[in-house]
């Protein structure tokens, strides 16, 4: 099978061959979720209803790992590198570990924006929920459950 999407963001310099892999597998894995949500709509996106845990084997957790072998940065969780105490709302989901923030480099830019919107469908896939090109949500992607 030849990776015509991969070879185009390989090109474009949105991942390399390795974040190539990375997201070839994470398709394979991920199973389609019963959504009401197609398309962007809104950039908020709903995803099938997650039910699994937060533990350091959950799902959740893992798919961040998975993330982070595409290239992208994942924080603002316990189990990547802890959560800014203040920097959130009081019982924000952070905190409990049902969240975490995803960048694709510094600051805001087009190549991150890019990048970001390339993995929607993969995060809905996976059953998350998400915040992006929201209110505080310009630079970094919310993934959540």
């Amino acid at each position: 099978m030849v990776d015509y999407q991969g070879a185009l963001q390989r090109r474009l310099g949105i991942i390399d061959s390795i974040g190539s892999s990375a997201l070839r597998a994470a398709q394979a894995q991920s199973q389609p979720a019963s959504s009401g949500m197609s398309g962007m709509s809104g950039m908020s996106g709903m995803g099938g209803g997650y039910t699994g845990g937060i533990g350091a084997n959950s799902p959740f957790i893992n798919f961040g790992r998975q993330l982070q072998g595409m290239g992208f940065r994942v924080s603002e969780n316990p189990y990547f590198g802890g959560v800014t105490q203040g920097a959130h709302v009081a019982n924000s989901d952070h905190y409990r570990g049902r969240a975490y923030d995803v960048n694709f480099g510094a600051g805001t830019s087009a190549r991150e924006q890019h990048a970001i919107d390339g993995i929607l469908n993969l995060i809905r896939r996976q059953g998350f929920r998400y915040i992006w090109r929201q209110p505080g949500h310009f630079n970094h992607i919310h993934i959540y459950f």
